[in-house]
Formats: C-alpha cells, sequence, structure tokens
C-alpha cells in the first residue's frame, strides 16, 4: 500500500485503465508472455477501437484518403495511448517507487512526443507547437474542469493538497513567460534576425527541462510528504496496483506499443492537411483541439471517474501534472529534437496562441489559489466553459503557414 501511494504521486502525470477487465485474467500474481496477449488486448473495452486499424493500414497503403486515414488514426491512438500507459504501470510495479514514479512521468505523454517527432521529421512545426499547446489548454481547462464539475455533483467539496497546485502553476507560469519573450520581441521590433529566434528558445528550452528535472527531484526526492496522497483514501479496486504482467512482457509490450503509436502518427500528421481542406476545418483547430482530445482520452476519462471517487489528488496529477510535463518537458524536448534534425523548431508561438496560453495559465492559478485546497462543481464550469471559448476561438484561427510551407517559423 505505502509503495503504491509512493510511486503514483499526484504532481506526475498519472494514469490508469479505464473501464478495466483485467480480473477476468487473473490466475495469480505474474502472467507468461503467452497470457499477456490476452490482458494486454482484452484488457481494456476501449480496446475495440483498435478495429479501426484495419481500414487505416488499408487506406495508408492501397487507397488513400486523407479524410479516412485522419478519422482511423485518430481513433486508433486512443487505446494506443491507455495501453501504453497501463504498460508503462505494470513496467513501474518491477521496479522502486522513486524510479517507478520517473517511468510514469517519462511515458507520460509519450502518444504527444512520437507525433511530434514525426511532425518535425516532415519539418511541420506549426503542427508540432499547435498539438503541445492544445494538450497543455485541455489538461488545464477541460480535465481540471471535468472532474471539479463530475466530484462536485456528488461531493459539496473536494480537497486537495495546495502543494501540488502552487508547484505546478509556479512551473505553467514560467513556461507561459518563456513563450511570451519570443513574441514581445518581435511585436516590438527588437528581433529583426529570425535565427535570434533559435538561439534562444534553444538556451530557454534547456533552461526549462532543468526546471523540470529539478522538480522531479523535489517532488520524489527531497519534499515527497507534500505530494503523498491522503492515507485514509481507499485504493482504486480496478488492478492498477496489481502486478498483472512480467518484467519481460512489460517491455516487449511496450515496444510493440510504441510501434503501433509510431506507425498510427505518422498517419496521422500526413492526413491533417488533406483532412482539413476535405472538411472545411481549419487545420489549426484539428491540431490544437481535436488531437490532443483524442491522444488522451483515456487519461482523461481516469480523471473524472477519480473525481468521481473523491481521489483528488490523483486528479490534480493527471491534470496539471500532465500540462507541466508537455509545457516543460516534452516542448523543450521538441526544441531541442528540432536542433539535431536540423528543423527551425522554436518558442515563439503566434500572439493569439501565447495570449490563450496565458490567460489560461491566470485562470486556473487564481481559481486554485483562491480555493484553499478545495473544489466544488462551479469551479468546474467555469473552467470548462473557458474551454469551450478557446476552442471556438481556434476553430476560426487560420494559419496559411500550417500547409503552404515545411518551414513556417522562419
Amino acid at each position: 500500500m505505502e509503495a503504491e501511494r509512493e510511486r503514483v504521486r499526484p504532481g506526475s502525470p498519472t494514469t490508469t485503465s479505464i473501464l478495466p477487465t483485467h480480473s477476468l485474467f487473473m490466475k495469480g500474481n505474474m502472467y507468461s508472455m503467452k497470457s499477456s496477449v490476452r490482458i494486454v488486448l482484452l484488457g481494456s473495452r476501449l480496446n475495440v477501437l483498435l478495429l479501426f486499424a484495419i481500414p487505416m493500414v488499408w487506406f495508408s497503403f492501397y487507397h488513400s484518403h486523407d479524410g479516412v486515414l485522419f478519422w482511423t488514426s485518430l481513433i486508433v491512438l486512443i487505446p494506443l495511448a491507455e495501453r501504453i500507459s497501463f504498460v508503462t504501470e505494470q513496467l513501474a510495479q518491477h521496479t522502486n517507487p522513486t524510479l517507478g514514479g520517473l517511468l510514469n512521468a517519462t511515458f507520460g505523454n509519450i502518444t504527444e512526443l512520437i507525433v511530434c517527432i514525426f511532425a518535425l521529421i516532415d519539418g511541420y512545426m506549426r503542427v508540432v507547437q499547435l498539438s503541445l499547446l492544445g494538450s497543455v489548454l485541455s489538461n488545464l481547462l477541460l480535465v481540471l474542469g471535468a472532474s471539479f464539475f463530475v466530484g462536485g455533483i456528488k461531493y459539496k467539496e473536494q480537497n486537495f493538497k495546495e502543494a501540488v497546485g502552487q508547484a505546478n502553476t509556479g512551473l505553467l507560469t514560467l513556461a507561459a513567460m518563456a513563450l511570451i519573450m519570443p513574441t514581445m520581441l518581435r511585436l516590438t521590433g527588437a528581433d529583426d534576425d529570425r535565427s535570434d529566434d533559435l538561439r534562444s528558445s534553444r538556451l530557454v528550452s534547456i533552461i526549462l527541462l532543468i526546471n523540470y528535472g529539478l522538480y522531479m527531484v523535489f517532488q520524489m526526492h527531497t519534499h515527497t510528504y507534500l505530494f503523498d496522497p491522503d492515507p485514509t483514501i481507499k485504493e482504486s479496486e480496478d488492478g492498477a496496483g496489481e502486478k498483472l504482467l512480467s518484467l519481460k512482457s512489460s517491455l516487449v509490450w511496450l515496444a510493440i506499443i510504441t510501434a503501433g503509436v509510431s506507425f498510427t502518427s505518422n498517419v496521422l500528421v500526413q492526413a491533417i492537411s488533406g483532412a482539413a481542406e476535405l472538411y472545411g476545418i481549419s487545420s489549426v483547430f484539428i491540431c490544437a483541439i481535436l488531437i490532443p482530445i483524442a491522444g488522451n482520452a483515456a487519461e482523461h476519462g481516469a480523471a473524472v471517474i477519480f473525481a468521481w471517487r473523491n481521489e483528488m489528488d490523483i486528479v490534480m496529477g493527471i491534470s496539471l501534472g500532465s500540462a507541466t510535463q508537455v509545457a516543460l518537458c516534452v516542448l523543450p524536448m521538441c526544441v531541442i529534437f528540432g536542433w539535431i534534425l536540423d528543423r527551425p523548431m522554436s518558442l515563439y508561438f503566434q500572439s493569439y496562441e501565447t495570449v490563450m496560453l496565458l490567460v489560461s495559465v491566470i485562470i486556473v492559478t487564481f481559481m486554485l489559489v483562491g480555493a484553499n485546497g478545495k473544489s466544488n462543481w462551479f469551479i468546474g464550469v467555469v473552467l470548462m466553459s473557458t474551454y469551450v471559448v478557446v476552442a471556438c476561438t481556434f476553430w476560426d484561427h487560420r494559419d496559411v503557414n500550417m500547409t503552404t510551407s515545411h518551414y513556417p517559423i522562419l
């Protein structure tokens, strides 16, 4: 029990299998590789969505149709993202609490990272920027808001650790500032040489990564007591704390699912422009709203379920923890990867997008600080309404650089 509470901290992204069916296959604590096939493939009802992989593969090889490829790949990402989270948790069961927490933090947003790597390889920096921005906004506003609302329906007030909110919102404010600086330099005309964006972005990205690493030390080593879930709350009865896969099986399945996510992500990235033109949907809306929601659907559903169970510390870890990880780890890593791949990936976002992030961080910060560690349904309504407003404006947000240039930032 103590080891499990140590492993799953509310300050880091935490996911669990929703709608689990693992109990159907339980015969002991450990499983052979053969049995792991049933556990992984039949262990979640979301896996029925994997059937959409059949038309996705068919159309990607024989009859290219961007509309079909986009929707099928987007749907297939949902169960793949959930399964990779489940396998990562199983792998963490075979490590110590500190390494287990680091594994969960590292692979918490692996789906977004893989999508972004393929977009970087193809030169679509704006796809990378918008999908990561959308991931931060959805976690901050939609996931946290929906969790507060659903939990508030059942409970008049719910408690969460203030330290989690303070640490994460502080880091998110730092990330917002890092994105504001390049925008302000361009608006004031102080940055006439676009190459300066790259130099400063790469330096700032290293600083953000260092801060995220120090936050991991703060959370998992020096100040663990600030992040430990309330011991009076019962453990979830969904098999999340049980060893269902052996170490070998976990590693094999992690490699297999990661390969599946890689292929699906590549198909998705290639189909974005064609789908946007075919359906008359803004490419910006697809990247900033649809892709983040689909890629994190299982994680988002888990957060709402935990809120209904009054496990708000875990909810804070899923929502704020994921947003912090994307802003201070995944985005800076993409800038570094772009540097390695000789792609002009920078922290310069368009003015509208930077303002949306800053305003969202400010709203969440005020809501959490003013709440004094307590949440209710009305706070959830405000956060969800903010996300709807953001989504509506992204629907009308256009960016010709999304499709006209592979190098739209310079």
